[in-house]
């Protein structure tokens, strides 16, 4: 699942004026909730858990971009797993403990350092088999998306449905955190200035999602 460099992001098909628009359309569907993902919710508490299960440990102050990192993981593994359910494409618990083991492995055996280094890019220890069984489906997925195809064209295929997803669930984030970018798959600050270039996309929007 190793891809060569790509560019950062593929041209974004949503302009600034059709993110204003959304950041408009939230109402109260969001509310007591940090992100909708169609019929998912991810509420505040359990984003507030997360973020204090990543700042505490590592004594570092809760920030917007920590908050934000943090919510762009449980969005889009949440829709890692809507795509894997939709195409029927499951991995089993044994599955998602033998990997683990196998990237604990690569760390001479040492869990504690295994679990710091997932702990630095804002996943806490609790969300660890969550964040292997994302990984996991990402590899299965690629090949029923794009068979016959390498792995760089699979991997970037299942972006691109995961993608496609989240317009198809109207995924939305409170106002309080940015606004939800399909093409991006993530977080963004709400834009103030509509002249603003259009970011760009890759296989690196799925990269916070995965264990490696």
């Amino acid at each position: 699942m190793r891809l060569a460099k790509r560019s950062r992001r593929i041209l974004t098909a949503a302009g600034a004026a059709g993110l204003l628009l959304l950041a408009t359309a939230c109402g109260p569907v969001l509310a007591g909730s940090a992100a909708v993902i169609g019929k998912h919710r991810i509420t505040d508490e359990a984003l507030a858990s997360q973020i204090t299960a990543v700042t505490e440990p590592l004594r570092v102050p809760e920030s917007q971009s920590v908050s934000a990192a943090i919510l762009n993981r449980m969005i889009t593994q949440q829709l890692v797993f809507d795509l894997a359910a939709k195409h029927q494409v499951s991995v089993s618990s044994e599955e998602v403990q033998s990997f683990i083991d196998e990237q604990v492995a690569l760390m001479g055996g040492d869990r504690e350092a295994f679990e710091q280094g997932l702990l630095r890019r804002g996943i806490p220890a609790s969300e660890i088999n969550n964040t292997a069984k994302a990984t996991l489906l990402v590899a299965k997925l690629g090949p029923v998306l794009a068979p016959g195809q390498g792995a760089e064209g699979q991997e970037l295929a299942t972006v691109l449905a995961v993608a496609e997803l989240s317009k198809q669930l109207d995924t939305r984030v409170s106002p309080r955190f940015g606004i939800w970018d399909p093409e991006q798959l993530q977080v963004i600050a709400t834009p103030d200035d509509l002249s603003t270039p259009a970011p760009r996309r890759d296989v690196e929007s799925l990269r916070g999602a995965q264990v490696r």
